[in-house]
């Protein structure tokens, strides 16, 4: 019965913690640049105002430039953590 409760126990907290991720990271794609539009996948693209920028310029952005995104909790707002230049 013990290992039981220790078990349902352990379940109960390593669920807690995976339901209060404050962010997760994910790839991106320029696919366009006037305006910016990134995608996410075949059915999920954003703009410019859901993504902030930190220290990589938007202007720099090129077509099929790989973006490196952390996604805040709620998938609402995304930062830019590196870009991957499009091989020419």
């Amino acid at each position: 019965m013990n290992n039981d409760l220790f078990t349902t126990i352990k379940e109960i907290a390593l669920s807690a913690v995976e339901s209060s991720k404050p962010c997760d990271w994910r790839y991106g794609y320029v696919k366009d640049t006037e305006p910016l539009t990134v995608s996410l996948s075949e059915k999920l693209e954003i703009d410019s105002d859901f993504i902030e920028f930190g220290n990589i310029s938007p202007n720099t952005l090129e077509l099929g430039d790989k973006l490196i995104l952390l996604q805040k909790k709620g998938g609402q707002l995304f930062l830019v953590l590196d870009v991957i230049k499009q091989k020419n």
